[in-house]
């Protein structure tokens, strides 16, 4: 390098070498040089990271989005399109009652139309029920809108009634299905209360739903005091003693 006397001319050749020297050091970060040399790496190095970063956040961030989001949607909405057209022509049939064969009597001898082809495909307990009667199938147990609700469901798989879900979870264990049962199960925990666990209780042990009754200890041990201050639970005490000391032993051993 050559070196001026001048000061002011030093500095600007000496700027000058060094930034051409290092502009052809390929790879690697462009420096320049100042007069405070504790300052030189500092600054370069600086720059370097904010000439890069904003490179990378362009590349990766739009991928992301375009791979994802656009199958995921594609797929549920054919699924939903074709269980709608299915479900539309099965309530169709159900509401006009063409061809139908057998007849549904409630309690209150309220008659139902429907179809055997349908009951059978959907219950078990139906089909071995009409194996021995073809006409006519009395059902003792069930009032009119539960029936209702219940053969609406058969053909349409629409959403029940939460208020009928008791109901209709009785109805659903009887005849073997399971798909409206855990419909039920969900609204019935999905509702429970202080008020109300003790029946849940008591329904889930009389029909032998392990997941209904699980919940209902579970949320009766949690809320063991004001739980066994309700009528409900008074009134199952009468019913099943034994049901809630099984509750009040895990609310003790859960405790101490």
């Amino acid at each position: 390098m050559n070196f001026y006397l001048d000061a002011d001319g030093l500095f600007v050749r000496e700027h000058r070498v060094i930034s051409a020297v290092a502009v052809k050091i390929k790879n690697q970060t462009a420096m320049k040089f100042y007069s405070d040399t504790d300052n030189l790496c500092v600054r370069e190095q600086s720059k370097k990271q904010t000439q890069c970063e904003p490179k990378k956040q362009i590349k990766c961030e739009p991928e992301k989005r375009t791979k994802c989001k656009p199958k995921i949607q594609i797929k549920c909405k054919s699924k939903k399109k074709r269980l709608t057209g299915v479900l539309k022509y099965f309530a169709n049939i159900f509401a006009s009652k063409e061809f139908s064969d057998v007849t549904l009597v409630t309690e209150d001898k309220t008659q139902f139309q429907a179809h055997k082809v349908v009951l059978c495909a959907r219950s078990e307990v139906f089909a071995a029920m009409l194996r021995k009667q073809t006409g006519s199938i009395t059902i003792n147990d069930m009032d009119s809108n539960v029936l209702k609700e219940l053969l609406n469901y058969i053909y349409t798989e629409e959403e029940i009634p939460k208020e009928m879900a008791a109901n209709l979870f009785v109805a659903a264990n009887k005849y073997a299905l399971l798909d409206l049962q855990k419909m039920c199960e969900d609204f019935l925990i999905e509702a429970m209360s202080v008020d109300t666990v003790a029946d849940i209780l008591l329904l889930g042990d009389r029909h032998s739903s392990e997941r209904l009754k699980s919940k209902a200890v579970q949320f009766a041990i949690k809320n063991i005091k004001s739980v066994t201050m309700t009528e409900c639970w008074k009134r199952l005490r009468e019913i099943e003693l034994e049901l809630c000391m099984d509750v009040l032993e895990k609310a003790i051993q859960e405790r101490w």
